[in-house]
């Protein structure tokens, strides 16, 4: 093998020069691709909200009842997005001094029941086009007079 001057380069074939720069080459390639910025496929995580009382489940068309009597009970209205997020509608029913009107919750948004205690939104899930059926997670810091039944 010569080089481009025309002298002799021992011990070097002519394949083993190519296979190098095509190595080479490759790994210049690579190292390239490497350095291109990625797009995310999907939205970040939401960084999880910290519950220091009791995480509870609240689907639609069913009746959250978390204490021992009847009565406050909860429902949840729907779960849709807006340009803001997620938002929960969630009402409170007592036959007495607690509960609360329809409000529109999103993450970490809170509201009171002056008998049960202090709900926050911790996630909430839109039905999937028809399929399945919208839920939200709270967290209920109770009041320290508030009796909660067995399970909760």
């Amino acid at each position: 093998m010569t080089d481009r001057a025309g002298a002799v380069v021992p011990g070097v074939s002519r394949g083993a020069l190519i296979a190098l720069g095509a190595l080479g080459a490759g790994m210049a390639l690579g190292a390239l691709a490497g350095c291109a910025a990625a797009e995310p496929d999907t939205e970040p995580e939401p960084i999880p909200i910290a519950c220091d009382g009791v995480t509870l489940g609240l689907e639609a068309n069913t009746v959250l009842r978390p204490g021992v009597e009847l009565f406050p009970a909860y429902t949840l209205s729907g779960v849709w997005d807006d340009d803001d997020g997620v938002v929960a509608g969630i009402t409170g029913v007592d036959e007495g001094d607690g509960g609360f009107g329809r409000v529109e919750l999103r993450r970490g948004e809170t509201v009171e029941d002056p008998v049960a205690g202090v709900f926050t939104l911790l996630d909430a899930t839109p039905a999937d086009g028809g399929e399945g059926s919208p839920a939200a997670t709270l967290c209920l810091d109770p009041h320290p007079d508030f009796e909660l039944a067995d399970g909760f």
